[in-house]
């Protein structure tokens, strides 16, 4: 990997991870909110709703994620052509087909974690179904 696509895969991939992080504190913010409606009813405090709302947060990342690259990559690409750092790259000749290889990896490696925080979810999701089930005998 040459120096300039280890500095477009980081540039990309850290626009990405700060969209996320972002996207996802806020989601957070509003489903606590949301879940503070019920606290106070049939033993759910405050501490119960924290809970559900962190482990609900998988799934939270498993929708954000696809918009979050999106976003990122649009924003780390249009702060690299406003510095004109692109067309410094296309004037010296090394942009033809390793610089889309390169903004195209960060996307294939959130598209891992994607499915890998989509396992984690199925995962939570039995879990939570088998201690509901527990709960009600």
């Amino acid at each position: 990997m040459t120096k300039l696509a280890r500095y477009v895969f980081s540039s990309v991939f850290w626009s990405v991870l700060l969209t996320l992080l972002v996207l996802s504190s806020v989601f957070i913010f509003f489903d606590l909110i949301a879940e503070l409606g019920d606290v106070g009813k049939n033993h759910y405090q405050l501490k119960d709703a924290v809970i559900y709302v962190l482990l609900t947060f998988p799934s939270r990342v498993y929708e954000l994620l696809p918009v979050a690259v999106l976003i990122g990559s649009i924003f780390a690409l249009s702060g690299m052509a406003d510095s004109s750092q692109i067309t410094v790259m296309r004037a010296a000749d090394l942009v033809r087909k390793s610089y889309y290889k390169d903004v195209v990896k960060p996307p294939m490696v959130e598209n891992a974690i994607n499915g890998m925080f989509k396992t984690i979810e199925e995962r939570f999701q039995q879990t939570s179904k088998i201690a509901w089930r527990t709960s009600r005998k």
